[in-house]
């Protein structure tokens, strides 16, 4: 009589949730917005382990749900500890990242309570600008930090080896970096860009609200996003050497990119797009925007710089494509710099003609950099769109 061991069962249904959230979410997500989804399949190694793949998404919303919950003061600004949970959980896989800012909202608005006697929409908007805010460094930079990642160890392996000790350092050195820099980039605008939480019910952040973003205590959460990004590469770096590879997720990877790609040969819907990733740029920046007609011609400048970025990319020119071939992590590093003396000779002429009593010489600057940054780096085809129509090239010979 054969009896079946009774902890079968289990990786059967840990191999259910770990399909449920990588890959039938991302599939679902994909039909409403393909930058969506592929936020969400970022972390998708954490699959190839049954049990991690089904645990850590949830275990990411519960955190979220009690640090949204139990942080001090009105938003997470005022601790270290709940800002570097979020930011370690986000380059672990911005999928988590999402999972836990999910997470950490609901708890917030619904288990956390008013601050100041403040409830209803007074209450809701500028909490939802701080998620923005929050989005951005659990996030858009920890899919940013894979990315160049990537690109840098595709490019090392050619010249080291696949799985060349030498390649996983190279790449682990070059995401740390990055990650580190785009964290601390983050921490020095988050302060001014939750500024409305405070301000539009008429009160000022105290010191206590904002001293951990403008202190030493930054470097915690630059610390955090650097060990959860060596921790990632090093992870799927043994996944690869062990040759744990699932090719639904590679399936999925090219049907979201091909989605996105639709949605960018669609005029209508590449301009509606961009008007509203102009208008949720505004909305994040309102913290230094003063005004409803500024707020317009905020909201008005991005989308024409995504509109331009578009325009260059499906131009086709010579010059467009030799730089997209320059690799992202030296466009990146380009983008930068430029930014960064732009952003200097800005401040530094405001400040020399004594204008430190207002945000708008901080607001140009930072709609510079974010302009520079976002021409110069650039957009290249998905990977898996890239092998895709390469495929389908060759096929049609």
């Amino acid at each position: 009589m054969n009896v079946k061991p009774a902890h079968r069962p289990v990786p059967r249904i840990a191999s259910g949730l770990a399909d449920f959230y990588w890959l039938r979410v991302p599939r679902r997500l994909a039909r409403a917005s393909p930058t969506v989804a592929a936020h969400a399949l970022d972390g998708s190694y954490l699959s190839r382990h049954p049990m991690a793949g089904a645990l850590s998404p949830p275990a990411a919303a519960a955190l979220g749900l009690v640090l949204g919950a139990a942080h001090p003061g009105p938003t997470y600004s005022r601790s270290v500890i709940v800002m570097g949970l979020l930011v370690a959980t986000g380059f672990v896989a911005a999928s988590l990242g999402m999972a836990a800012l999910v997470g950490y909202a609901v708890g917030d608005l619904f288990l956390h309570g008013p601050i100041d006697d403040v409830s209803g929409v007074d209450r809701l908007v500028p909490l939802l600008i701080t998620y923005a805010v929050m989005a951005f460094v659990v996030v858009l930079a920890p899919t940013a930090t894979t990315a160049i990642r990537s690109s840098v160890r595709r490019a090392v392996a050619t010249k080291l080896g696949d799985g060349a000790g030498a390649t996983l350092i190279v790449t682990t050195v070059f995401g740390a970096a990055v990650a580190g820099l785009l964290v601390y980039t983050w921490t020095r605008s988050a302060a001014v860009l939750i500024r409305p939480v405070f301000t539009w019910h008429g009160s000022q952040p105290e010191a206590p609200d904002i001293r951990p973003l403008q202190t030493g205590r930054v470097w915690a959460l630059v610390a955090a996003a650097i060990a959860a990004t060596v921790a990632r590469a090093v992870a799927e770096e043994r996944l690869r050497l062990r040759a744990r590879h699932d090719p639904r997720h590679e399936a999925l990877a090219v049907s979201v990119a091909l989605r996105a790609h639709v949605v960018a040969a669609d005029p209508a819907r590449r301009i509606s797009s961009r008007v509203a990733a102009g208008v949720a740029t505004a909305f994040v920046l309102s913290g230094m925007i003063a005004g409803f007609v500024q707020g317009v011609l905020v909201a008005a400048f991005f989308t024409a710089v995504l509109l331009a970025r578009d325009a260059l990319n499906r131009s086709g020119a010579r010059a467009v494509r030799l730089f997209q071939k320059v690799p992202a992590i030296v466009r990146f590093a380009l983008a930068f710099l430029v930014a960064r003396q732009v952003v200097e000779s800005i401040l530094s002429r405001a400040w020399d003609s004594g204008s430190r009593s207002t945000f708008e010489p901080l607001l140009y600057a930072t709609c510079a950099a974010a302009a520079i940054v976002t021409v110069l780096s650039g957009r290249r085809p998905a990977p898996e769109l890239a092998l895709f129509t390469e495929d389908v090239a060759r096929r049609t010979r």
